[in-house]
């Protein structure tokens, strides 16, 4: 693993998790790295044969055979041969099937490259690896990835037991997108297990934050348990309970937040959503790589145009964020890091922005027809971000600067004069609910009024 010095800024811009071993909960960014896998299909009565050869300096590998009919592993070796594995399997009868053959390293720093053997003939060279930790083992924790801006894009989590010869799970998109997550949803165990945090596939961006998180002990709602919320200092009651928060360096107090301790700095994003994500099969919606952060008021928006209107340009989604950015200190906003102002985040289909505007996938498309300023079209708005994002749309100049109250839409002109449409801005982002998610629970913070 890498040992990031880090500014306190840089801390909490990513609202800096610890750099190694999570101790019970919590989170900690490191390098995923690649564990080889493969699959083959094995007839019943037949005997096969898998070995590593010709290590690299200093690798150490370990082989664990798994079928993937009975989610069980079958067979596993460390060190038959100096630190080379090898394994001998017969299916029993009526286990015809496939099977997946994994190869990691035998620890974090014993990684490296090696060949692949099956039936005694060779069969592929690869490197080997493997980020291990261990993590939480109680009924309903949860071991799992988040994609960081820049970081890996894909990955794949395999839990061991503590002695780490047994694979007891593994995962590859139950996460937010394509990250991973293992939930201990049938039985504790009895002792902490090995958590190995690998690549999908081997690419040189492999920066990855992991959660243990005690999600059985979660009390209000977010997903989120006791102690990993105390870890990264958000809140999962009101209790008056003051406690020092390292991140910030500061004393805090869950009885003085405003509005829901499922979400703490009160911006109408539940802690989850932007320590974690949202999970869509089409639309997932990983707000932390644009920038979310739970201790920090966020506006999340979505930009689309009238047929014939250009996309916003970028130095208006960059002139926005800035005014945004600037007004409120810290305390009159409960901006919970220190810091003042309100974190715009712009999807306006156009990429370069960083986490200040993007092509996240929604903006920059073409809307129907509008009904009205109350019953706005939403075509282009995911039911995914309905809720989380705000709605811009951009129309030609005389047809802007409207918004309903309690409404997520407004309308704006695509122009450079965004303190004409500030007015609009305000009003409606003020105005914003989380209904979707959260019914009869709507946020009405003044956070986003420029007057």
């Amino acid at each position: 693993m890498r040992n990031l010095r880090l500014s306190l800024l840089a801390i909490l811009a990513v609202l800096c998790w610890s750099k190694g071993a999570i101790a019970a909960y919590g989170s900690t960014d490191g390098n995923a790295t690649y564990v080889y896998r493969a699959s083959f299909y094995l007839q019943a009565g037949q005997a096969y044969m898998f070995e590593t050869k010709n290590l690299s300096p200093g690798g150490d590998t370990v082989m664990h055979l798994w079928s993937t009919t009975d989610s069980a592993q079958v067979a596993w070796n460390d060190d038959f041969e100096g630190l080379a594995s090898r394994i001998i399997y017969t299916p029993a009868s009526g286990k015809t099937g496939t099977y997946l053959l994994v190869v990691r390293s035998y620890s974090t720093g014993s990684r490296g490259s090696c060949e692949i053997w099956f039936q005694s003939q060779f069969y592929a060279t690869t490197t080997f690896a493997g980020w291990q930790l261990e993590g939480g083992k109680e009924l309903r924790d949860t071991h799992e990835t988040v994609l960081l801006d820049g970081g890996a894009t894909d990955t794949f989590l395999y839990l061991l037991d503590g002695s780490g010869a047994q694979l007891l799970r593994m995962d590859d998109d139950s996460g937010v997108g394509l990250a991973s997550k293992i939930s201990l949803d049938t039985v504790p165990l009895a002792e902490k297990p090995k958590t190995i945090v690998s690549l999908y596939m081997p690419e040189a961006n492999d920066l990855t934050r992991i959660l243990v998180n005690d999600a059985g002990a979660d009390q209000d709602g977010d997903g989120l348990g006791v102690a990993f919320e105390r870890y990264v200092c958000t809140c999962d009651s009101k209790l008056n309970e003051p406690f020092y928060c390292p991140w910030t360096g500061t004393t805090l107090n869950c009885a003085n937040i405003v509005g829901h301790a499922k979400d703490t700095d009160n911006d109408g994003l539940e802690d989850r959503w932007e320590i974690v994500g949202i999970d869509d099969a089409s639309h997932p919606q990983p707000l932390i790589k644009w920038g979310a952060h739970a201790l920090h008021k966020d506006v999340f928006v979505e930009c689309d145009r009238k047929e014939g209107v250009p996309k916003m340009p970028s130095a208006v989604a960059s002139q926005i964020a800035t005014i945004y950015n600037k007004p409120g200190s810290a305390s009159s906003l409960a901006n919970w890091d220190g810091t003042s102002g309100v974190k715009v985040h712009v999807d306006i289909g156009v990429s370069g922005g960083g986490q200040t505007y993007g092509d996240w996938g929604g903006g920059g498309g073409v809307v129907g027809l509008l009904d009205s300023v109350e019953n706005p079209t939403l075509d282009q708005l995911w039911a995914v971000r309905r809720g989380v994002f705000h709605y811009c749309h951009l129309m030609p100049g005389g047809s802007s600067g409207q918004g309903a109250q309690w409404g997520t839409t407004f309308y704006t002109t695509p122009t450079t004069r965004v303190p004409v449409s500030r007015t609009s801005l305000a009003t409606t982002w003020t105005l914003a609910t989380t209904d979707r998610r959260n019914p009869g629970w709507r946020t009405a913070s003044p956070i986003i009024r420029a007057s």
